[in-house]
């Protein structure tokens, strides 16, 4: 409950003094502490919690990079396109997505499309796992908040 302070006292959790008329928040037995900075605590705690899951889905990434389905061809022999150096991003957008239906077309001819759609739903799933299991605030096992 947040009320004004009668006197003069310092707050534990930023350790600053509390002068008498600020806005306070104090319960029975506990020191009394500033009403903001409780939630600049739980907001400081979100924050830590927003960079570890970034951090940690970031190295889960690297390590289990998305299957592309140019790579998966090329895996698989089909021949490879080196794209020049000097197109524009728009060059290289379209030539890269002429390659992904080549691609596409050449893993349809050796039957291996299918291969791949499985290899990356594994992939999606594994993601989606690791997304639950490093999600802010909430536990792996039922997703209640900690």
């Amino acid at each position: 409950m947040a009320f004004a302070a009668k006197y003069r006292s310092r707050c534990p959790n930023c350790h600053q003094s509390i002068e008498v008329g600020q806005t306070i928040e104090a319960k029975r037995g506990q020191k009394a502490r500033h009403a903001d900075c409780n939630q600049n605590a739980k907001d400081e705690a979100a924050t830590q919690r927003t960079v570890a899951y970034v951090r940690t889905m970031g190295q889960w990434l690297r390590e289990n990079p998305e299957p592309t389905m140019s790579g998966f061809a090329v895996e698989h022999g089909a021949p490879t396109v080196m794209l020049d150096g000097c197109l524009t991003s728009e060059e290289r957008r379209y030539a890269e997505a002429e390659h992904t239906k080549q691609a596409r077309a050449w893993l349809a001819r050796k039957g291996l499309l299918a291969v791949f759609e499985v290899e990356h739903a594994v992939w999606e799933q594994k993601r989606a796992r690791a997304e639950s299991m490093f999600h802010v605030g909430r536990s792996a096992d039922n997703g209640d908040e900690r």
